[in-house]
């Protein structure tokens, strides 16, 4: 059962349990076992929540109902994830709370049966990197790896990171485990369904054991889970579950084999294969918004729509995820918004069929201007007039958000979040930031593919030259660099990949020093859906207040950063500090 939980809703989850499990129950009414995955009692990553002794009670109520749910009917079990507090002596002077002793707390699984006690079964190995942070709340099993008897079945239950290490496999293997059964709450990024696959191969032709991959669906916060589940014999293709969409399939499990049961409409396909990246991007991103949006009690999204390729990305995004009857756009011109710009926006609004209105700033940023000069005695440099009008624009989205209640979309992509080139609380303002992990070529790319589809985004949009027309004849590759030269930099520097990028030595310098300066930035962004390996938010932890510098220029022993090296304030990406 490939499900979506809402983090934190306990009665909503034991519901949707039940009913998949009905599910599952209508499709084959001998069922034996029904399985879910990690910790889909409560959601994934409960975070501090696990601290909380009336979520773990809650929890604890969930598992009972389930428990007499299943007892009610004496039909098929129930494997799922849930966390499993086991009280112990005080093992240190910081305890979870004041009024409680101190306890053991465990990710776990749980196999509840027809009258019969549940049996818990705890993870192994705890992940503690990237956006990872088990240790911090749960403790390894403190009991040997063996398989659980079930019906006369050997089960060998991992719980996600256990699979990706071999060490528990092979314990499994050694107690006669007939079946492995992974239980996942892993998080999307670019290859990871493949890196999967290979791992889980592995696990099967070492130990001869086939292998059913459960994988949660849905976006949590920064997080997006991509399905994808899999049930995996010797060297055989997979039989893989859809991506970013609840299922149910049934397996028959037989002379050691895992076979699909397949209704006659599903006989034509054997499996649902991996989607192109672009496919899959799309989809994460979509399924972000929406449940970000649903989760969070949103009934309608509102953007700024500038007559850019970034805006005009997220209206459609917003659109394929909730529908263009909840999607609102303000198109909010300046003396230095082009004519094109409010065709494109116009034109982009009409095709995908949302509400555009238009509300000119310029006689707001004379007010501001004006105030300023007589509060201070001077008037504003350019810098701060261009971030007036940013800020200007965000004042006017958040007063339209709170009168209708609905959802701020931002609308940065990850190069201008990386460089600084994107105002604090201006065009960084907003409640979730779609784009927050997708380059600005990326951006581009994705937005192309979606055209092939269907040509939403008009021509005129994907081949002017990007500007944030805050003043005059702006390009943003005036102020930064040729974005392909700029985001194969970034990639560098923050994910590690493609080497020592070829630059200019001066270039390679101002962009580390903005990555680093615009810290204190992106500690204030929007969370956004991460959708590669080092995604700004809880992924990549970097401190604000830092002075460490990695490039040096050449015949320079430096460790720490030279103010004098570079004039960031000649740059617009520095605008706003």
């Amino acid at each position: 059962m490939q499900s979506n939980p809402t983090l934190g809703d306990i009665e909503g989850n034991v519901a949707a349990l039940l009913h998949a499990r009905k599910q599952a129950l209508h499709l084959e009414p001998k069922l034996d076992l029904a399985v879910s995955s990690e910790l889909v009692l409560c959601g994934y990553q409960p975070d501090d929540l696990l601290q909380e002794d009336s979520f773990l009670d809650a929890c604890e109520a969930g598992i009972a109902a389930l428990q007499r749910a299943i007892d009610a009917d004496g039909r098929a079990s129930l494997l799922l994830g849930a966390p499993r507090r086991a009280e112990t002596k005080m093992l240190s002077t910081h305890s979870f709370s004041k009024t409680s002793p101190s306890r053991t707390l465990f990710n776990s699984a749980v196999l509840l049966a027809p009258h019969a006690p549940p049996l818990w079964h705890d993870k192994s190995l705890l992940p503690n990197y990237g956006v990872f942070d088990e240790k911090r709340y749960f403790s390894a099993s403190n009991a040997a790896c063996t398989s659980l008897l079930f019906k006369g079945l050997r089960l060998g239950i991992m719980i996600c990171e256990d699979m990706w290490q071999p060490q528990v496999a092979e314990s499994l293997a050694q107690s006669e485990a007939a079946l492995f059964l992974v239980l996942n709450a892993s998080p999307f990024e670019r290859g990871k369904a493949v890196r999967r696959i290979g791992v889980a191969r592995k696990h099967v032709a070492n130990h001869g054991v086939p292998l059913l991959y459960v994988n949660q669906v849905g976006g949590q916060d920064e997080l997006l889970f991509d399905g994808g589940s899999f049930a995996l014999n010797g060297n055989e293709e997979p039989f893989r579950m859809p991506f970013f969409e609840e299922a149910v399939q049934i397996f028959r499990f037989h002379d050691g084999r895992l076979a699909p049961q397949l209704s006659p409409a599903d006989k034509r396909r054997t499996s649902s294969p991996i989607p192109p990246c672009e496919e899959l991007i799309w989809q994460g991103i979509t399924t972000g918004i929406r449940d970000y949006a649903h989760k969070n009690d949103f009934c309608q999204i509102i953007l700024g729509l500038s007559g850019g390729i970034d805006s005009a990305l997220c209206a459609l995004l917003a659109c394929e995820a909730v529908g263009a009857a909840r999607v609102h756009a303000l198109f909010l011109p300046s003396p230095y918004t082009s004519a094109a710009s409010g065709e494109d926006a116009r034109l982009l609004a009409t095709r995908l069929g949302i509400t555009l209105k238009e509300l000119a700033i310029e006689e707001a940023m004379r007010s501001v201007a004006h105030s300023f000069e007589e509060a201070l005695g001077e008037a504003c440099e350019e810098r701060v007039a261009e971030n007036i009008q940013a800020r200007l624009r965000a004042l006017f989205l958040m007063a339209y958000a709170n009168r209708t209640d609905a959802l701020l979309l931002a609308t940065s992509n990850k190069s201008e979040v990386a460089t600084g080139y994107t105002t604090l609380y201006g065009d960084m303002g907003g409640g979730y930031a779609p784009l927050k992990d997708l380059y600005k070529t990326e951006v581009y790319a994705l937005a192309r593919w979606c055209n092939k589809r269907r040509a939403m985004i008009p021509e005129s949009i994907l081949t002017k030259a990007p500007s944030a027309e805050l003043r005059f004849d702006q390009r943003d590759e005036d102020a930064l660099a040729p974005y392909e030269q700029l985001d194969a930099l970034l990639r560098e520097l923050i994910e590690g990949e493609g080497g020592d990028v070829a630059c200019d030595a001066a270039l390679r310098r101002r962009v580390s020093g903005l990555l680093r300066r615009s810290e204190h930035k992106r500690f204030q962004s929007p969370p956004g859906p991460k959708l590669g390996r080092r995604a700004f938010g809880r992924d990549r932890r970097y401190p604000i207040t830092n002075r460490f510098c990695r490039e040096k220029t050449e015949g320079e022993e430096k460790t720490s950063f030279d103010t004098t090296s570079f004039d960031t304030t000649s740059f617009d990406e520095a605008r706003d500090r």
